[in-house]
């Protein structure tokens, strides 16, 4: 019997007892479904997190910097279903907003849980800066990055609170919510039965009305169509693969995708055709640009999806847009003309698909046109054949190959490394990938692969950062030898901010400030500081070892650090364009014509 067990045989089936609150939140959580938890240890959280351990059960994974945990507890929460962080009141809550804003951006359901100061210590809505010591008022910091944030006041309100949470996180279109806890609050006694503690089945979509739709008008439209793509987005990752595979069969649909869309699994015979956005595929983006009907599935269109504007993304057809999230539908109707449906993509699967599907348009040329245009999307680029370090596309394309089913791959959020990523990496059955698309801060990529570490043990992560990343969140080192993670992180160094540099390089005359030696930014040694965390390194800086060591790398035993050295003028591309105009401005190209324009002529005719 372990320690949750045996706490919980004390709790009486029907008959309420008092019980401290930290201890029942613990098996609040246990019963939740919830085996793991990322925190930092602080004098609010103590009981919390001591709770939390033994007596709900939950393994601890402590970090070195309140970020490291809130973005390992999101990349866990992506893989898992559903992920806590813990901190403590004042800077252990403010340092957690990165990791924060990474799930409220990309829809991941989690539930942070801060300690607090005493309730009469704290200003709850006065206007004093602070009260209690590390006081902070919580809610109006993260209310808007949030589905819902709450201060415990009454312990009796504890098992709705955190029941509603957890139900709200999870439900609609997810996303994180806050529970902050004060210390006399977290000490109090709180009357419940164990019948009290278990959370009954939900249904998750249960909340959300379902609009009515004329799908045999819908199921027309999409059957006339010469030209259609479907674009699948964050929103799909959880669809039923079975009813996402009939539909594109039965409409003979061209499937592209968004960076959000990476996780969506489709069958190894399903043809696809590249992933769209200002860092996207050329092709892809070709192919949006020139259909006539855009069905956009779970996809958020933001600028990095977009470009310019939405009115630019398909310029002769039409957008029709499914998406749970009606304050997004609501924004993009008062951008443009578009069809949307306020809707889960599941719901809309099931009402547009019928037994069989007859009379749809003839789709040949354009299905060869398609064809065609995804061959630039792993376009041939060029760079001096002296330099004998490799470029970034080369070691990515290299990984690809070399990664088998079932692993994970985790891309920081850093310019170069997330562009070319994107940009290069296939969509394969059984490969995984996690990316903080949203908001692609720097240093996601080692504490969201210890994250993903810990939800699948026994898969492999393999994280990929550039230096500037590295730097971010290095303390988080320890925590991969600390819990003997099955991790390898290949670090690519382009001596700085390359991505910066090249914007610097357009618009700012060179002027490197912040983003190279010559504009005081350096890197320490990557080798010195692996060693000190007493991991394996490893460095490649010749294209001809590449294979062999990349190979001998990712075989070896235990985490370890693989510096790979790049070319520091290393560019994306292709990438958005700009045009200069005659008054000295620049205005941003649409996706069909991305940088550097080669293949303007590329366009589609019957």
């Amino acid at each position: 019997m372990n320690s949750h067990e045996k706490h919980e045989s004390t709790f009486q089936e029907s008959h309420s007892v008092e019980y401290k609150v930290t201890d029942v939140l613990a098996l609040l959580l246990h019963h939740a479904g919830i085996e793991n938890f990322f925190a930092v240890t602080g004098g609010a959280a103590v009981h919390i997190i001591d709770s939390l351990t033994y007596t709900g059960g939950l393994e601890p994974i402590f970090h070195h910097h309140e970020q490291a945990a809130a973005m390992a507890a999101d990349a866990y929460a992506r893989v898992k279903g559903f992920g806590v962080c813990v901190v403590t009141t004042g800077p252990g809550v403010t340092n957690a907003l990165t990791g924060l804003l990474c799930a409220w951006q990309d829809s991941t359901p989690m539930i942070f849980i801060s300690g607090q100061a005493r309730l009469n210590k704290t200003s709850r809505g006065r206007s004093l800066r602070q009260v209690g010591t590390q006081h902070l008022e919580v809610l109006p910091l993260v209310s808007p990055l949030t589905k819902a944030a709450v201060m415990l006041r009454n312990p009796n309100d504890l098992i709705e609170t955190v029941k509603e949470l957890i139900t709200l996180a999870k439900s609609g279109r997810p996303g994180p919510v806050w529970l902050d806890i004060p210390l006399d609050i977290q000490l109090s006694q709180v009357e419940c039965a164990r019948s009290e503690l278990r959370f009954p089945e939900f249904n998750w979509n249960g909340s959300v009305k379902i609009p009515k739709i004329d799908y045999g008008l819908l199921r027309n439209r999409i059957r006339s169509s010469t030209r259609p793509v479907l674009v699948l987005g964050r929103g799909t990752n959880k669809v039923s693969t079975a009813k996402l595979t009939k539909f594109i069969a039965d409409f003979e649909l061209p499937v592209v995708r968004t960076w959000g869309g990476m996780r969506t699994r489709l069958p190894e015979s399903q043809e696809e055709f590249g992933r769209i956005g200002v860092s996207g595929q050329r092709g892809a983006n070709l192919i949006l640009g020139q259909s006539d009907l855009a069905i956009f599935l779970g996809v958020r269109l933001g600028q990095a999806v977009v470009g310019p504007s939405v009115e630019h993304l398909v310029p002769s057809g039409e957008l029709l847009v499914v998406d749970i999230d009606s304050e997004e539908l609501d924004f993009l109707m008062s951008q443009c003309a578009v069809t949307a449906l306020n809707v889960d993509v599941n719901h809309f699967l099931s009402g547009v698909l019928t037994d069989s599907v007859i009379g749809t348009a003839s789709r040949t040329s354009w299905l060869k046109y398609c064809r065609q245009a995804s061959s630039w999307n792993h376009e041939t680029r060029l760079y001096e054949k002296e330099d004998p370090k490799p470029d970034i596309y080369e070691v990515i394309r290299e990984l690809d190959l070399l990664m088998p089913a079932e692993d994970f791959i985790i891309v920081d959020g850093g310019g170069t490394v997330v562009y070319a990523s994107m940009q290069t990496l296939s969509v394969r059955v059984g490969l995984n990938t996690v990316i903080p698309s949203g908001s692609a801060p720097m240093g996601t990529g080692i504490p969201q692969g210890i994250g993903v570490a810990k939800a699948v043990a026994g898969s492999q992560v393999v994280v990929l950062c550039g230096d500037g990343s590295f730097q971010f969140n290095v303390q988080e080192l320890q925590t991969i030898v600390q819990e003997q993670l099955n991790m390898k992180i290949l670090v690519f160094n382009n001596d700085g901010y390359v991505s910066i540099r090249g914007t610097q390089e357009q618009f700012l005359g060179s002027r490197f400030l912040g983003s190279a030696r010559e504009g005081k930014l350096t890197i320490p040694s990557i080798e010195a500081v692996t060693k000190a965390y007493g991991l394996n390194f490893t460095s490649i800086s010749n294209r001809n070892d590449l294979c062999l060591n990349m190979k001998h790398f990712l075989s070896s035993e235990g985490p370890g650090i693989c510096e790979i050295a790049i070319r520091p003028d290393q560019q994306i591309s292709p990438r958005q364009g700009f045009a200069l105009q005659t008054d000295g401005k620049y205005v941003a190209e649409p996706l069909t014509r991305m940088a550097p324009l080669h293949f303007d002529s590329f366009l589609y005719s019957d």
